[in-house]
């Protein structure tokens, strides 16, 4: 990736980084029960970044281990469902 690309990039992401921002405050200021729906929003990131965490963990460990992941991953009411 050359330099101007790369300024690019971090260009877009702090451009939707900021419409996002833009989009929650509205959202608390107007919507009731905003604050729990923040909350599970937070739990559901929180568990996406555990798998996707797990995810790398398997790329890089023996097969076991893979069963194990995949077990967790696929249970009901799992991170993933």
């Amino acid at each position: 990736m050359d330099g101007l690309s790369g300024a690019a990039s971090v260009i877009a992401v702090i451009d939707i980084s900021a419409k996002i921002f833009e989009l929650c405050q509205i959202y608390f200021a107007e919507v009731k029960e905003a604050r729990k729906d923040i909350q599970r929003l937070r739990v559901g990131v929180i568990s996406l970044q555990d798998v996707m965490h797990d995810m790398k963990d398997l790329a890089e460990e023996p097969s076991l281990f893979r069963r194990s992941v995949f077990s967790c991953l696929t249970q009901y009411n799992g991170p993933v469902q």
